[in-house]
């Protein structure tokens, strides 16, 4: 056991009534935060439209008048939904027929998450009145799917249900569910931003969803004002891009269905047209331009949703896909998200490295256009490490990753290294000052690395339980090792003995917990994998490193030299099991590794670390009657890295 001084140290006690306090707590910032996000639009209404709904059309609207001639206040919420559709179609007749929109109410009707996917998806949403696409009708509608609505309607039969008229409990819950809907509505098409209208009594708004805020209208008569309303819907079709709808990503667009057959017979040369059997929807072309002058653009066909962030529409809104370069043939995965103001543009990072580090030691890292499928099969531990020594020489090149976790480590294929790891979005510049924009005009701060970033399942425990912790480089090695204890436990039969209460949320808490687990795997857990001797030596090898650098029991142990000699010594080894598919016998084939710390010529041999004598039997046992955990005392011996 620690003394007390030493628990008092690294561990806070929680009990039941702190959890709960903490978890309302968190609530309530939720709540605060996303009613800080609605902002009233001040200006007149039909300066807003221009702001708001972008278009070069003008519109000459015809007599309309009395389009909702039938509103009475008394209606019941069903007869007003009937009476807004009515007034809705008549109001959009005299549109040409590829830009009329149709209106149905499908009050009632739940609509599911816009994609198939084997993750738990966010529920399905009931929906109001909704309108289609241009040029479609109603039946394009039945049964609702979000790929085929353009705008959500929602209906309530009074003045005072209107949202920003409640108080800030009850505006949260209306703006919640608002949301949500928009947020299926937006990733069913890669929209950039989304509209919808709200019906309250005899008053309309109009609100436009994005991924940073929601702009609410100033409210207005549409009895009264019906030309608002045309000129709106108008607008919303006839957009300055050469989009479909107002919102609409140019970038984006669908292929028709002759062209789905050609993209279909394509798939199948390669063995892959069931994700399109599956899921025919997600087909889309995704135009990226190029990062270089006189380039031209690539076009590449999605064909499959690999991940997306769930956490709903405000946010980086992070899509993943599975897709082949339309030209080319050649597969890849393109990843599509928003910048977080916070931190700087990822293709920074990009261009850094491939500025600093030449061709030929490229090694571990991935390109900016085009790259390499994360689904590649076996050699899984070898990934790991040549990850690891990508993480090196972006490092040497004056990059800090901050993000070291399973989706960011990605397979290579025909590549002289197996793995590589992507995702700079969180990374920083260690070495230099970096000015951030803040939120608020002329205001900036440095930003030397101090936020707490990252993925909290494979965070280091000093980055979970510090305040104003620095992120160093042998943070992101511990990451390494949690996450290679979260590969081993999906492949692998992972045994931990004197588990801590937490260990249930050692991938799944939150920070505190997160943390607490680790702290405990470190200091007081014995890890092995059943016949696998090679990977138990690697994982308890790996582990004392990450417990001796916790403790500082040697200054900071994880080094780039230590770790990387874990993996060698372990894939040299013969005694793997046959059957091991994340281990393949080409790990005795070195690959092209970074210069070691520091590096003053290309490539020399690495000069091996000095490590102590190793201890005597008896005084490694006394070691551990003092209280510190198996193994963490085993001595080692340098190799090449």
């Amino acid at each position: 056991m620690l003394p007390d001084s030493e628990a008092s140290r690294y561990y806070t006690i929680r009990t039941e009534h702190d959890s709960l306090i903490q978890e309302h707590l968190k609530q309530e910032k939720g709540e605060r935060m996303l009613l800080l996000r609605i902002n009233q639009c001040r200006m007149d209404l039909e300066e807003s439209l221009d702001l708001l709904v972008p278009s070069h059309e003008n519109k000459q609207h015809a007599n309309i008048a009395r389009v909702f001639a039938g509103y009475r206040s008394s209606l019941s919420s069903t007869k007003l939904r009937e009476c807004l559709v009515r007034g809705l179609d008549k109001l959009v007749a005299d549109f040409p027929a590829d830009k009329k929109i149709a209106f149905a109410d499908c009050s009632g009707s739940k609509v599911s998450f816009p994609y198939e996917t084997n993750w738990e998806p966010l529920p399905a949403m009931e929906v109001g009145i909704i309108a289609s696409l241009p040029g479609k009708d109603t039946q394009s509608l039945q049964p609702p799917k979000w790929r085929n609505i353009s705008l959500l309607i929602d209906v309530r039969s009074s003045i005072e249900d209107d949202p920003m008229k409640q108080e800030k409990h009850s505006r949260f819950e209306i703006f919640k569910d608002l949301a949500m809907k928009a947020h299926n509505l937006m990733v069913a098409r890669n929209h950039l931003f989304v509209f919808m209208l709200g019906f309250y009594g005899s008053q309309c708004r109009i609100f436009r969803f994005d991924c940073a805020a929601v702009v609410v209208s100033q409210p207005f008569k549409y009895r009264r004002q019906t030309r608002l309303l045309s000129e709106f819907f108008w607008r919303f079709v006839n957009p300055t891009e050469g989009s479909l709808v107002v919102g609409a990503d140019p970038l984006v667009t669908f292929p028709t269905q002759a062209e789905l057959t050609g993209i279909t017979r394509r798939l199948a040369e390669r063995k892959r047209d069931q994700f399109l059997t599956k899921d025919p929807d997600v087909c889309r072309r995704i135009t990226v331009p190029s990062s270089k002058a006189r380039t031209p653009a690539r076009q590449y066909v999605v064909y499959e949703l690999l991940w997306i962030n769930q956490e709903g529409i405000f946010g980086r809104n992070t899509m993943v896909w599975r897709a082949f370069d339309e030209e080319t043939g050649e597969d890849c995965v393109i990843k599509e998200s928003w910048r977080d103001e916070r931190y700087s543009i990822e293709t920074k990072f990009y261009e850094r490295l491939q500025k600093r580090i030449p061709e030929h030691e490229y090694f571990g890292l991935p390109r900016l256009l085009g790259g390499d499928t994360r689904y590649a099969s076996g050699c899984t531990y070898e990934a790991i490490r040549d990850a690891i020594k990508g993480h090196w020489l972006a490092r040497k090149a004056g990059v800090l990753h901050r993000d070291v976790s399973s989706g960011n480590i990605c397979f290579a294929d025909d590549k002289p290294y197996k793995g590589f790891i992507h995702d700079w979005d969180h990374s920083c510049f260690p070495d230099e000052p970096v000015q951030v924009y803040m939120p608020f005009p002329g205001r900036y701060r440095p930003r030397p690395g101090w936020e707490q970033v990252g993925t909290i399942a494979f965070m280091a425990v000093d980055v979970l339980q510090r305040a104003n912790c620095r992120h160093e480089v042998h943070h992101d090695l511990e990451s390494f090792f949690w996450l290679l204890l979260y590969v081993i436990r999906q492949r692998s039969d992972l045994k931990i003995t004197k588990k801590s209460p937490q260990f249930s949320d050692f991938f799944d808490g939150n920070q505190s917990q997160s943390g607490a687990a680790k702290r405990h795997i470190l200091e007081y857990s014995g890890i092995s994998v059943t016949n696998n001797p090679a990977l138990t030596s690697l994982l308890k090898s790996f582990k004392n490193l990450c417990y001796r650098n916790l403790r500082r029991l040697d200054g900071i142990s994880l080094t780039y030299n230590a770790v990387l000699s874990l993996f060698d010594k372990a894939l040299e080894r013969d005694d793997w099991p046959v059957d091991d598919s994340a281990w393949s016998p080409s790990a005795t084939e070195p690959a092209p590794e970074p210069a070691p710390e520091p590096a003053p010529k290309p490539a020399p041999k690495p000069v091996p670390e000095p490590v102590p004598e190793p201890a005597p039997e008896e005084k490694r046992a006394k070691r551990r009657r003092k209280g510190d955990p198996p193994n963490s005392h085993r001595s080692k011996k340098a190799r090449k890295a």
